[in-house]
């Protein structure tokens, strides 16, 4: 690489055109590289007696969620009774297009769900459950969801019901898909 001395003592390095052009390409390399970060999803719903439906919403467009747990829960996590195991109550998550909650009828089986979706079959709550990275991402034009079915939901044991959800946020892409 030449160099320039100045007056000083100091030496300076001078790039040349084509130093300067794969400079700018691998930077632009670095950039173009898809990030992945995670973040909390979360929704909730109020009681009822028939399926509920928690809606955790949905990928921005151009990215998925590869989905990694789920917390489902009472009114409360500080609410000790309220929190404790509700009795007849179970949850399922999904993706796709988020049933209303009219549109579920309750079993058993309950009705009117998209099974094919299933990312995590029934489970009681309170409870966080790990999701393996084998399962099914939600894709841009899906909806995260969880269903709350069982006869304990008309026992009112909680006045809402919540969901969170931890998922990692990956621009969509066929190496994506593959991992």
């Amino acid at each position: 690489m030449p160099e320039v001395t100045i007056a000083a003592g100091g030496i300076i390095d001078l790039a040349s055109k084509s130093d300067l052009d794969a400079h700018h390409e691998r930077i632009g390399s670095l950039l173009a590289r898809p990030s992945v970060h995670g973040q909390r999803v979360m929704g909730f719903t109020n009681t009822g007696t028939g399926p509920l439906v928690i809606d955790l919403g949905a990928p921005p467009m151009g990215m998925i969620w590869v989905p990694q747990d789920i917390t489902v829960m009472g009114a409360d996590p500080f609410l000790g009774t309220a929190n404790a195991f509700i009795a007849n109550v179970s949850a399922a998550v999904f993706a796709g297009s988020a049933p209303r909650a009219q549109q579920l009828t309750l079993g058993p089986p309950v009705t009117g769900a998209d099974f094919a979706n299933c990312i995590e079959a029934a489970f009681q709550i309170p409870q966080t459950i790990d999701i393996p990275a084998t399962r099914k991402a939600i894709m841009q034009n899906e909806h995260m969801y969880v269903i709350l079915a069982g006869t304990g939901l008309a026992a009112g044991s909680a006045t809402v019901y919540r969901a969170v959800a931890w998922v990692l946020e990956v621009p969509f892409s066929d190496t994506a898909l593959s991992v």
